[in-house]
């Protein structure tokens, strides 16, 4: 990280973070969009099970980004 805090919270039983973006209109569209996606090709509900898809996708190298 470039040494900027992470905003995450620990829920009340301390089992799971929390984590806050701010994001513009066009970017939850986006997100969004992908994430449900996601979700629809693996078969859940639940958005960080897509989320965490889409980022092991791009560490193991099958996802890439699109420069502008």
């Amino acid at each position: 990280m470039s040494g900027r805090r992470m905003n995450t919270r620990r829920c009340r039983d301390g089992s799971h973070r929390l984590r806050f973006y701010h994001a513009h209109e066009d970017q939850i569209q986006t997100l969004q969009l992908a994430l449900g996606r996601v979700r629809s090709e693996l078969g859940t509900e639940f958005d960080l099970v897509a989320l965490e898809a889409i980022c092991m996708g791009y560490l193991a190298g099958t996802v890439s980004i699109l420069q502008k």
